[in-house]
């Protein structure tokens, strides 16, 4: 049945059960919001992002954004792409080892967890946060982590090596958005890697 949903953990694991319960209500509240809206597929906010990211004054290359900030684009970025709820059901908790949850596309059943990172980054930054969003994935059930990030200096990292999360820098990912979908994107990304 296309419509079945099915949350791949024991009954006693109530963390992965409540990521999976919400992920599957916000669907449905997201099919019904869709209902009375038609759905532009790239508004002006995905080239408000693109633009701030590439402006010469406004660069995140050359600007102090604060994570939150950042937070907020790539949830921007993703909802502008056609993910479906993309927020996080634990943002309340100190820190819950990733700041959004999203479906790929309408009617997926990929549960993708999200990290964004900004600032002068690092290649051990970036592998502890992979591990870090692969302890996540893992423990939560969900299908694959997404590691977006922006180094101040324009630096590219890899994270081959952990499974399930792959990283990609949010300018990449924009280029390649105006290419492809996001799911289609996603999936070009685990290639990549090997996953």
């Amino acid at each position: 049945m296309a419509s079945l949903v099915v949350a791949p953990c024991p009954l006693d694991d109530r963390e992965s059960l409540k990521l999976h319960l919400w992920a599957f209500m916000s669907s449905l509240a997201g099919l019904r919001a869709r209902s009375k809206n038609v759905a532009n597929t790239q508004s002006t906010e995905f080239g408000e992002v693109a633009s701030w990211l590439r402006g010469p004054k406004r660069s995140l290359l050359s600007h102090a954004v604060s994570p939150t900030d950042f937070e907020e684009l790539v949830v921007r970025l993703l909802q502008d792409q056609g993910a479906e709820l993309v927020e996080n059901p634990d943002r309340m908790a100190k820190d819950a080892g990733f700041d959004a949850v999203f479906l790929p596309a309408k009617g997926a059943q990929e549960l993708v967890l999200v990290e964004a990172k900004v600032g002068r980054l690092d290649v051990r930054q970036i592998v502890d946060s992979g591990r870090s969003l692969q302890r996540c994935v893992i423990e939560r059930r969900g299908d694959l982590g997404l590691l977006i990030y922006h180094d101040r200096a324009g630096r590219r990292f890899d994270l081959h090596g952990i499974p399930r999360v792959v990283a990609i820098s949010v300018d990449e990912l924009i280029h390649a958005l105006r290419v492809n979908n996001l799911r289609h994107v996603i999936a070009e990304q685990v290639a990549k890697v090997g996953g």
